[in-house]
């Protein structure tokens, strides 16, 4: 315990990393914030609404479809979405008066979006609100199975065993669903950009534990103490990844805490299948989904740490460290980005830092349709692959430091 609370007390002193963890705790006020203040109405012409006064007051013009989704509120939206097509002409039009729209189609569009999504054909084209009838809202849960299908037949044509699986995922997804305005897909999107970069300040500090006192020759003395091999190498790794966890615990419970202060607690009870996509293959809620992307993203954390401490381990400069650790960070965001083939979406999966990024870190996962597959006859969803090989690089990265250090100062 002493040696613990030593080499603790050694890298929370450090100047660069007091700062680093500064700056984590004032970003998870700021990426609370940013999504609330990018919310905006236009009630009329002349005037403009954005930000909490925004998001309360979507609350309000929304609150008569608020809680369950039943198929006459469905029949409700659609007809009154409709009526107003018919008084006013196209929604699209300059023409559209700006107040009829916020107070007769805004309300209703989430549910009517929904509506048009799953009664789109088997090429995917959707129709106009004006095509579709009152028995369409009543049959909108029946539909939703039935769309499903069609998609993952346009999505996964050729991969039968991806479209089975995506079936056998959707049909343990709860209905009827649940709609509380107020939050956005775009706030949950938020999530997983601020929980890269906490990743990513956690590495700036994981990167120097070894390689610095290479660097300074300090190791040279410290490997000639009673504790200075396995022991000391076991209290650096401990030493490291209590930090990352008291922060990690600390950052994500201010962010979530103000996140959905701000948004409302009640809208953890919306369905994504009503905000982001009718066919959403996750089975839960938002609630769910941000607790889910905590989860992966404390996993993704000790992964990338895990991995930093063992390039740190076995490299001779903080420079040569760092910049390896980045380029690791980064890449399953470049791989899927420049090259989505079936390949190299496994490979940006399997990586440490497969979990977060951009398009292809688990926030992203759990939105869309994407199948990992290997030959014709087996398809994984990603987020599956993801977890189990996030959580198999933990202890593997963390024996290979210690083996690594050993090595390093027996020689």
């Amino acid at each position: 315990m002493r040696l613990l609370q030593l080499e603790l007390k050694r890298i929370l002193t450090s100047r660069a990393t007091t700062c680093i963890l500064a700056l984590a705790v004032v970003l998870s006020l700021v990426m609370a914030w940013l999504p609330v203040s990018y919310v905006t109405l236009y009630p009329s012409k002349d005037s403009e609404i954005t930000g909490l006064q925004a998001v309360q007051e979507v609350k309000k013009q929304s609150a008569p479809y608020s809680g369950e989704v039943t198929t006459k509120k469905m029949q409700k939206a659609l007809a009154q979405y409709q009526e107003t097509i018919k008084q006013y002409g196209d929604i699209n039009s300059d023409e559209f008066p700006i107040d009829v729209y916020y107070t007769e189609i805004f309300p209703e569009s989430p549910l009517v979006r929904r509506l048009v999504e799953v009664n789109a054909d088997k090429q995917g084209l959707a129709p106009e609100v004006t095509q579709l009838t009152k028995q369409d809202a009543e049959n909108f849960y029946t539909q939703c199975k039935t769309h499903i299908g069609d998609l993952m037949n346009l999505e996964q044509h050729g991969h039968p065993a991806a479209q089975e699986k995506a079936k056998q995922m959707y049909s343990k997804v709860p209905q009827p669903f649940f709609y509380y305005p107020g939050y956005t897909t775009d706030a949950m999107e938020y999530i997983g950009i601020y929980l890269f970069l906490l990743v990513f300040l956690c590495t700036l500090i994981a990167a120097p534990v070894f390689s610095a006192e290479y660097q300074t020759g300090a190791d040279d003395i410290l490997r000639c103490t009673k504790h200075g091999r396995k022991r000391l190498a076991v209290t650096k790794i401990a030493a490291a990844l209590l930090i990352f966890a008291v922060v990690f615990a600390v950052c994500m419970t201010i962010f979530t805490v103000l996140s959905n202060s701000l948004f409302g607690w009640e809208c953890r009870k919306t369905s994504l299948q009503i905000i982001q996509s009718a066919a959403v293959l996750f089975s839960g809620t938002v609630g769910d989904a941000q607790n889910a992307i905590t989860a992966m993203g404390f996993v993704t954390l000790l992964a990338v740490s895990s991995f930093t401490l063992f390039v740190s381990s076995a490299s001779s400069s903080n420079v040569k460290s760092l910049g390896i650790s980045l380029v690791f960070l980064i890449v399953p965001s470049l791989l899927y980005m420049f090259n989505g083939n079936n390949l190299t979406a496994w490979i940006a999966r399997i990586l440490p830092a497969g979990g977060i990024g951009m398009n292809n870190s688990y926030t992203y996962t759990i939105f869309n349709f994407e199948f990992l597959h290997l030959g014709k006859t087996i398809s994984i969803w990603p987020a599956h692959v993801m977890l189990v090989c996030e959580l198999a690089a933990i202890p593997l990265f963390l024996l290979l430091t210690v083996r690594c250090y050993q090595k390093h100062i027996a020689r």
